[in-house]
């Protein structure tokens, strides 16, 4: 519990290892990092199961003051919530904190339960658009027909209620005569209207629709059709009511005198409709082009609304292109009428029953422009039906494409680098390629962002992954060529300094001395980075200094000092060549080291094939290569080659000293503390090419923040969206995982 208190240790006996069986099982909610290790800064944590008891009566009595947690997994039954109970669910949810606090005090709740309710609510909400518009649509042109026929059967009926108004007939009787009709007319309807809806829908609709969970949907007659078709008929009856009431109060002469005299009302009130109408629908078509669709997302709500006036955008522009299409038919019409000359003129003219049928709809074009337009309406309702269901299936696919990433992905602990190679030898797979996905910060200046890293082989991930081409200015092959790097294999200079075969151990000599004399709270710890011939590497610790538990001394008054460490046996037993590629410094992210400056010289490798004292690698300080690790401050930190940082040849034991009269000075500005800092051979240039996501630019530099570690980067492309990335909120790299 203490590290600075060696006789509190605890010692326990390992019994057994626990690990689930099924570590995707949604009673883990998707994180069982009960059994994981987890490392916090420099502190590595190991989950150890101990009995209630133990856990209360041992480490309790011994350490009263330690703060534990008490967790439980709580299972819901996902049948019992439906879409009807989702929003008392949602406030249940919200209130379940509050409850169990009042009897667990101190108690906090975690649940995924409220944001797959929220994405449920978003799903259907946006599955709700598209019907709500087709339902605007059907509504309307049903109430235009409805508008229409009662138009027609006016102006059909005109003469013949005038003529039973002229031989003394009430207005009560012409209107009972004429009800009679269009009631026996709803009554079959109603008896018919159901049956032909089921077979439209069973025969002609279903079959586009295909099979849902492999099954075939049913289309049942039910008393609620009959029902729903009563309703349509009476509200059709009232409407002819209110039509056929105001017909019966005219006259014979009323009709002939509305039909010959042209309209004697200005432009103005004659037009203005038409204008409204056009203002009105420009703007909400330019509300439309704002919100890029018909739903939007507020500020201050997690959920999505949708605008009633986005939903009766498509309406609204219908119903001004209909108002439109009435005011240029007979426009038309006349200017057809001007181009055939009238029969008996001397001019060459057209047929009489042209020159006769023009000059009718001349006068009277108000039924054939209604016409055009209810032709128009069903036209533009067939082409939203025809084409919605393949718009639902495409959307629907691209999305489930989206969230997967590809045509098939494998994710699990089994997957590794050679099983890309397996996969692509199975027949009928064209490509496939590991991706390597990670949460990291994007560091401008002091600012950092939380963001998502994404590797992969640019080559084949731009045939292996799905991409849409509205994802981004140029295609995926274009982007994807941007990371690839130099085709030059890298030599021995770019991975690092060469080792001979047969080292089991190796040693650097450090100059300190501008460290001491102060007072550290933790050691700075010494690695070595190592690489082999096949790209792998691997740290080897050389020890530790400056903390208040210094093993370590300096060997002299100057402050150098020799740091060892052995080699692991993996690497011992390998017949790869291997490589130094980087020193590199780490301490607790509670210690902040200021300005310092440290010497390294005289890289030492021992081995049984080697003499005893061991082997100084001459090319350690003079490899040109060398170049400081990016760091997370403004300053960078400095590395240079200087006579003043070479170790004193008395120092050097061995067979042969250093013959360099130079070595390699390190220092930093920045103060130190919970990151690595030091020097590295870099196998390929800095800054690394990247494509950036939400919020980047092209040509952006930045670094990449990844625990102790920053890399620096810049955008060479720029990608709205990209597949396998599910939070569109954070922005996003694609980099080479070579």
């Amino acid at each position: 519990p203490f590290r600075t208190a060696p006789e509190q240790r605890i010692i326990l006996d390992i019994v057994g290892i626990a690990d689930p069986i099924d570590p995707r099982e949604e009673y883990w909610m998707g994180v069982p990092n009960q059994f994981s290790v987890q490392t916090y800064g420099e502190i590595l944590v190991v989950p150890v199961y101990v009995t209630e008891d133990d856990f209360l009566q041992v480490l309790g009595r011994r350490f009263p003051t330690a703060v534990g947690d008490f967790g439980f997994n709580v299972y819901v039954d996902p049948s019992v919530i439906t879409a009807g109970t989702v929003d008392p669910t949602q406030e249940a949810l919200a209130g379940l904190e509050t409850d169990v606090n009042k009897s667990y005090p101190r108690t906090f709740v975690f649940s995924r339960l409220d944001l797959v309710l929220e994405e449920f609510e978003t799903d259907l909400t946006l599955a709700r658009v598209p019907v709500y518009v087709f339902i605007s649509l059907v509504f309307a042109i049903v109430l235009y027909f409805l508008a229409l026929i009662t138009g027609i059967l006016g102006r059909g009926q005109a003469d013949e209620v005038g003529l039973m108004r002229s031989r003394g007939a009430s207005v009560i009787q012409v209107c009972g005569v004429l009800l009679l009709v269009e009631g026996i007319l709803a009554l079959a309807a109603i008896a018919i209207g159901p049956l032909l809806a089921w077979l439209i829908v069973r025969f002609l609709l279903l079959p586009t629709f295909g099979q849902l969970d492999g099954g075939p949907i049913q289309v049942v007659l039910s008393a609620d059709m009959f029902w729903i078709g009563a309703l349509g008929a009476v509200l059709s009856v009232a409407v002819l009511t209110v039509s056929a009431a105001g017909r019966a109060r005219t006259g014979i002469a009323d009709a002939q005198v509305g039909r010959s005299r042209p309209p004697a009302v200005s432009f103005f009130h004659r037009y203005y409709l038409d204008l409204v109408a056009v203002l009105v629908a420009g703007l909400v078509w330019w509300q439309f082009q704002q919100r890029d669709g018909f739903a939007s997302r507020a500020l201050a709500s997690r959920g999505l609304d949708v605008d009633p006036v986005l939903i009766l955008g498509p309406v609204l522009v219908l119903f001004t292109a209909a108002l439109l299409l009435m005011r240029i038919l007979p426009l038309l019409v006349r200017l057809a009428v001007w181009l055939c000359p009238p029969v008996g003129s001397n001019a060459v003219a057209g047929p009489g029953w042209a020159s006769v049928t023009l000059a009718r709809l001349t006068r009277d074009p108000v039924l054939p422009s209604s016409l055009a337009v209810l032709l128009m309406l069903a036209a533009a309702l067939g082409v939203f039906g025809a084409t919605f269901q393949s718009s639902l299936s495409r959307s629907q696919s691209d999305q489930t494409l989206y969230r997967i990433g590809g045509d098939a992905v494998i994710s699990g602990t089994g997957v590794t680098p050679d099983l890309a190679d397996e996969v692509e030898s199975v027949p009928g797979v064209r490509s496939a390629t590991p991706v390597l996905r990670d949460s990291v910060s994007l560091v401008a200046g002091h600012s950092g962002v939380p963001a998502l890293l994404i590797a992969a082989d640019p080559q084949a991930i731009a045939q292996a992954t799905w991409f849409r081409d509205d994802f981004a200015g140029s295609t995926l092959p274009e982007l994807a060529s941007s990371l690839l790097p130099s085709s030059d294999a890298p030599s021995g200079d770019d991975i690092g300094v060469p080792f001979p075969p047969g080292v089991d151990r190796i040693g650097l000599w450090l100059d300190t001395a501008d460290l001491q004399g102060r007072e550290l709270q933790a050691d700075i710890n010494v690695w070595a980075r190592l690489a082999d011939e096949e790209g792998r590497y691997r740290n080897v610790s050389l020890g530790g200094f400056g903390g208040p538990g210094e093993e370590t001394a300096p060997t002299s008054s100057t402050g150098w000092r020799f740091m060892e460490g052995e080699l692991p046996d993996r690497l011992v037993a390998s017949d790869l060549q291997l490589f130094l590629s980087a020193i590199f410094f780490s301490t607790s992210s509670f210690v902040k080291v200021t300005a310092a400056r440290i010497h390294m010289d005289a890289f030492t490798i021992f081995g049984p094939s080697l003499p005893e004292d061991g082997m100084v690698l001459e090319e350690f300080d003079s490899l040109g290569k060398w170049q400081p690790l990016g760091t997370t401050g403004s300053i960078p930190d400095s590395m240079a080659i200087a006579a003043d940082a070479a170790l004193p040849p008395e120092l050097v034991a061995g067979s042969e000293p250093d013959e360099g009269s130079s070595g390699l000075a390190f220092s930093w500005q920045e103060p130190f503390g919970g990151e690595q800092r030091g020097i590295h051979v870099s196998p390929v240039p800095l800054p690394l090419p990247a494509i950036g996501g939400v919020g980047l630019s092209e040509g952006q530099s930045l670094r990449i923040e990844h625990g102790r570690a920053a890399i620096p980067i810049k955008v060479v492309g720029v990608s709205d969206l990209f597949p396998t990335v599910t939070s569109f909120h954070r922005p996003f790299l694609l980099l080479d995982i070579n």
